[in-house]
């Protein structure tokens, strides 16, 4: 079984002037932030021989204590690359990285290439959590680019049996800050040229599963689902791509007062609109006929609109057009350009038929992004104790697709989501981290009652909910200090996002 998703890398500068002298030195200066950022590229994250479980549009599942090969494939790239880079990140001690005895067993882009093959660390455990890989085709300019698609590296990965996920794997974009993350070079020289991109992966880790037979095969819809997925797996608010997502709040200044104003506030949860499956390949209703060749020509998205419907007390909404809107016409209609009441919409349309978005890759299905950002009165309803949060639903309304012609591409559902607006469990000084600063501000206050001065609702945790005891005793002490280490990406005990339909 395998899994594909389509990968954006971010690229780098000279890999090679600076990779010779890693081969003497520490790792850490593999690429400059002086590249020139160029060229196109398309590269997929792809998982096979998984041992047990399943792969589907999200994500794989792992039987525990199982292996599997993540493997990063170049589909496209345009010129070819003489170099690469990636830096991969996954939750230690959920999964274990099994690292071979040389950098150059795992780097495996082709005959011909890979005269550098750096690996850091060095000597990796597969516990650190992250491993950066590079290779060039050549030591010094110029460098001959590889045409060759295919793989580039693969890692092979354990599912232990600690915890059922899931979890995410990440390919880091490169950015001026973080110089070591992922990207090809397209240059054959100095300066190197980049092609910016990004992507991550879930793996859920599965008990063995017994013989009970499976499910009647079902059949999938033969018209693509307008779908919202949380976007940017792996982020503070971001959930595992599925329809729920987690919104977390943190303190908004130095005061910790919340934002004046919805739109001013630094939290957001972004989905995305996505198209379930490509366009389907049928005839175009009225098609063409050349020299009497007939030449029947194939439905391509030519429009989309949508409108998304939801508490405006609660949340207000930014529209943003997706990669697929890149070379459409849109109009948006949200918070900053009108006065409509709970309703966001967008619409786009094609000019002419020669660009058009191909709905067969990842970005082609990519519509818009929704961005929800918390009215400022949830910062103050809502406190960081057990099962804490409010769901504020975004329903999908009047969607529809149209092709070229303005013929309408019917539509299998248009799909919800949720949205739920919570504080981390116990991150008492709100930063997305339950770490010294939480514990010491409710130590301060151990033994207060509710009229005290610095008595305050926000840190009476325990007992959640209305039986609050109006006191802060050793319970809520215990509560932070028990979650000591938590974080909004990896909240223990798990923070769940909610299904308002479920």
């Amino acid at each position: 079984m395998s899994k594909s998703l389509v990968s954006k890398f971010v690229i780098a500068a000279p890999l090679i002037a600076v990779a010779v002298l890693a081969l003497v030195m520490a790792w850490g200066h593999s690429f400059s932030n002086q590249a020139e950022a160029v060229g196109t590229a398309s590269v997929e994250l792809v998982v096979t021989d998984a041992v047990g479980g399943s792969c589907n549009a999200a994500a794989c599942d792992v039987i525990k204590g199982g292996t599997f090969n993540l493997a990063v494939n170049v589909t496209a790239s345009a010129p070819g690359y003489s170099a690469y880079q990636t830096e991969v990140t996954y939750p230690a001690g959920l999964l274990k990285y099994k690292p071979t005895a040389a950098a150059a067993d795992e780097s495996v882009w082709g005959p011909g290439n890979g005269v550098l093959e750096l690996r850091s660390p060095a000597a990796p455990t597969g516990q650190e959590g992250i491993v950066n890989h590079a290779s060039s085709s050549q030591v010094l300019p110029p460098r001959p680019q590889a045409a060759t698609l295919g793989s580039i590296l693969v890692l092979e990965i354990n599912c232990t049996a600690v915890d059922s996920g899931p979890h995410t794997i990440t390919l880091v974009p490169f950015t001026v800050a973080n110089n070591n993350a992922s990207g090809l070079d397209v240059s054959n020289g100095s300066p190197s040229k980049i092609v910016p991109v990004s992507d991550s992966i879930d793996i859920n880790c599965i008990q063995t599963p017994t013989n009970t037979p499976p499910p009647p095969t079902v059949t999938p819809p033969d018209f693509p689902q307008m779908q919202k997925l949380c976007a940017a797996k792996g982020a503070p608010n971001a959930s595992t791509g599925s329809a729920q997502c987690n919104l977390f709040l943190t303190r908004q200044s130095i005061a910790k007062i919340p934002p004046l104003t919805c739109g001013g506030g630094t939290n957001a949860a972004t989905i995305q609109e996505r198209l379930s499956i490509p366009i389907p390949d049928l005839p175009e209703p009225k098609g063409d006929d050349f020299d009497g060749d007939t030449i029947v020509d194939r439905q391509q998205l030519g429009a989309f609109e949508f409108e998304v419907h939801f508490d405006e007390d609660k949340v207000c909404v930014n529209l943003v057009p997706g990669a697929a809107a890149a070379t459409m016409l849109c109009v948006v209609e949200d918070k900053d350009s009108s006065q409509l009441e709970g309703v966001a919409r967008i619409g786009c349309v094609t000019l002419g038929k020669a660009e058009y978005p191909d709905t067969t890759t990842k970005d082609g299905r990519h519509l818009a992004d929704i961005v929800v950002r918390p009215q400022p009165d949830e910062y103050s309803v809502i406190r960081p104790n057990q099962d804490n949060g409010n769901v504020i639903q975004l329903n999908n309304v009047g969607c529809e697709l149209a092709d070229l012609q303005g013929h309408p591409i019917p539509v299998f559902s248009c799909e919800d989501a949720d949205v739920t607006i919570r504080f981390l469990e116990g991150d008492v000084a709100p930063d997305c981290a339950v770490n010294a600063l939480d514990t010491q501000a409710i130590a301060f206050r151990w033994g207060v009652n509710k009229g005290s001065t610095i008595y305050t609702d926000f840190m009476n945790l325990e007992p959640s909910g209305t039986q609050a005891d109006d006191d802060i005793d050793i319970k809520d002490l215990q509560f932070v200090f028990g979650r000591f280490g938590s974080t909004c990406k990896v909240p223990w005990p798990a923070q769940l996002p909610i299904n308002a339909k479920a």
